[in-house]
């Protein structure tokens, strides 16, 4: 069972309105330090525009996003220590597979042990 008492990500009372559209509406989520969750839903229901809230993407219009006990909910996106990968995954078509997951970490100067270390794990799990 994880330990959902210390969430590594908490969504607290968030909505999200663009003009008049409420688009989500007082969410509420807690994600454990190393839980694999799966957002499922149609088309338009929210799915990326919750990620890209978490992200930083996108401004909410009320609650708080925590990350790692961190109140991130005004933080820039650069500052929240978090990446995300968009439907496709071909960031860059002209790279492998491994080459568009792993860009990130080479960015953020991860050594290139770590960075193999968690394509591996990431190979696994999506196996």
């Amino acid at each position: 069972m994880m330990d959902i008492a210390n969430p590594s990500v908490s969504i607290q009372d968030l909505s999200l309105n663009f003009g008049s559209v409420s688009v989500l509406e007082t969410l509420n989520l807690d994600v454990a330090e190393g839980e694999f969750i799966v957002l499922l839903g149609p088309s338009g229901c929210g799915k990326s525009t919750l990620l890209n809230c978490i992200a930083g993407l996108l401004d909410i219009s009320d609650g708080r996003i925590f990350i790692k006990g961190k109140n991130v909910t005004w933080e820039e996106p650069k500052d929240r220590g978090i990446g995300m990968v968009f439907q496709s995954y071909a960031l860059y078509p002209q790279m492998t597979v491994e080459k568009n997951l792993s860009f990130g970490l080479r960015v953020a100067g991860v050594p290139k042990e770590e960075i193999a270390k968690r394509i591996a794990r990431a190979a696994e799990i999506l196996q």
